[in-house]
Formats: C-alpha cells, sequence, structure tokens
C-alpha cells in the first residue's frame, strides 16, 4: 500500500519528463528501504541501483551528496543481508570515501559498522574489527548510545568466536 502511493506520488510529479528531480529520487529511495525492512531484497535492489543510476545520470542533482551515501547505505545493507559480502563492501568503502571528499558525517559510522561487519564475513577479522572500533567511536562522540551498545555486543561476539577458533 505504502509503496503504491509512493509510485504514484512519483508518477505524479514525473509527468511526461524521463530524468527524476532530487525529491523524486528520494520517493525512489524510500521504496528501496521499504522493500528493504519487509524484506522483498531482489525487489530492493532493483530500486537502489535504479537510483544510482538516475544520480549518475544528473550530476547536480545530488550536489551535498547525502542522497547518494543514502542509496548507497540501502543497497550495501541489502547486499550484506544476501550475504554478498565483497560487493557490499565495494559500496560501503565508496559510500566512506563520497563522506570523506564532502566532509560529511551523514551515515559515516554505519558505513564504517556495515564495512567491519563485512570484513568480518570475508575473513578479514583484524581489519573488521578496526571499522567496527571507528564506528565505536564515531557513535560514542554522537552520543548514540543504542549504536554504542551493538556495536560492543558485536565486537564481543566476534571476540568470543576468535578464542573458540585459537
Amino acid at each position: 500500500m505504502a509503496i503504491d502511493l509512493l509510485n504514484e506520488a512519483i508518477q505524479i510529479t514525473m509527468g511526461k519528463r524521463v530524468i527524476l528531480h532530487q525529491q523524486e529520487i528520494e520517493v525512489l529511495n524510500s521504496i528501496g528501504i521499504i522493500h528493504f525492512k519487509t524484506k522483498d531484497y531482489d525487489e530492493s535492489i532493483i530500486i537502489f541501483n535504479e537510483a544510482l543510476e538516475f544520480i549518475e545520470n544528473i550530476p547536480h542533482v545530488n550536489q551535498e551528496g547525502t542522497i547518494l551515501v543514502k542509496i548507497i547505505h540501502g543497497l550495501a545493507q541489502t547486499l550484506t543481508e544476501l550475504h554478498c559480502y565483497q560487493e557490499s563492501l565495494n559500496y560501503t568503502l565508496k559510500g566512506i570515501n563520497i563522506c570523506n571528499s564532502i566532509e560529511s558525517l551523514y551515515l559515516f559510522a554505519e558505513l564504517h559498522f556495515l564495512t567491519g561487519k563485512n570484513l568480518i564475513h570475508l575473513q578479514q577479522q583484524n581489519e573488521g574489527l578496526q571499522y567496527l572500533n571507528h564506528s565505536r567511536t564515531i557513535f560514542s562522540i554522537q552520543k548514540n548510545e543504542e549504536y554504542v551498545q551493538i556495536i560492543d555486543h558485536e565486537l564481543e561476539r566476534i571476540l568470543q568466536s576468535i578464542l573458540v577458533l585459537n
């Protein structure tokens, strides 16, 4: 139902145009997020890739970079859920680079967290732990205690599994 309303909103605002404007790309991103939240990962990937394609064709739409970071984060999250860790890692690192280049902390900690998780799944524990610790530090500075606790739990779980292997 919500997805139908969002699709209808895009159609109404687009009219006969072929190119989407910033608000329409934001709506498309929201549709991708809804598909992600409802575990319709395949459709989520299609929507996020479509949004990326629109942004790449209209660089002036995303001058501050936040829309692009949102889409990349959503796509990376979805890929991680599908166990496509290397592909997700490629997107998280791209997102981190964009955040650095535009000097933005928007989703910066989340991208570090996801990068760390992907690296751990790819058996690169040391590098993964570094990214998780960076993420924890950023969330701590932002006083986001909920995420600090999530990362602490994740770090504890990872360290316990490493100790079991040794």
